[in-house]
């Protein structure tokens, strides 16, 4: 997969929707080819927060319950925000 993206399109990285449900073995295959075919090819895995003891298989992880957290925290500053101001 990662061989084709790469040659026929040069891209740089790729994101794994719901990693943490793909086989391990197949996570360390796809690093490895990457690191062969680019070596400096981006992995992202979404929910990989939870794959720490794979080591080093990807890049970046996005975490879905901080973000998750994050976002209610920046609302809840906006609404009170919004409510306390003197123009509505």
């Amino acid at each position: 997969m990662i061989r084709y993206w790469v040659s026929e399109f040069d891209v740089d990285g790729i994101r794994l929707d719901a990693a943490d449900v793909l086989d391990f073995d197949f996570m360390r295959a796809l690093r490895r080819t990457a690191e062969e075919v680019k070596p400096d090819f981006w992995l992202m895995g979404s929910n990989s927060w939870r794959l720490q003891s794979l080591g080093k298989w990807r890049d970046s992880a996005q975490c879905y319950k901080l973000c998750s957290a994050q976002s209610n925290f920046i609302a809840d500053i906006m609404i009170t925000t919004i409510s306390r101001s003197p123009i509505r």
